[in-house]
């Protein structure tokens, strides 16, 4: 879900389990990753111009931002 408030936008992932998953923790990890390198890859296909040394070595300019990513989860016990 993308939310958009003025000019700040954040990425919010939510996710219900009936049951307690241990390794949830690494799993998001994993999904916000990958979120976070579909915006980069994104960024570098739009970042064509002129660069520093070092902006050109990354493709990510100084002034770029990656839109935060948060997820949530719901743990609901069914009775």
């Amino acid at each position: 879900m993308k939310w958009k408030k003025d000019a700040e936008l954040i990425l919010l992932a939510c996710e219900n389990q009936a049951k307690v998953h241990y390794a949830m923790s690494v799993r998001n990890m994993l999904y916000d990753s990958l979120s976070y390198g579909g915006q980069i890859q994104r960024m570098w296909n739009k970042n064509v111009e002129k660069m520093t040394t070092a902006e050109f070595l990354s493709k990510f300019r100084k002034g770029d931002r990656l839109i935060p990513v948060l997820t949530l989860v719901f743990y609901l016990e069914r009775r």
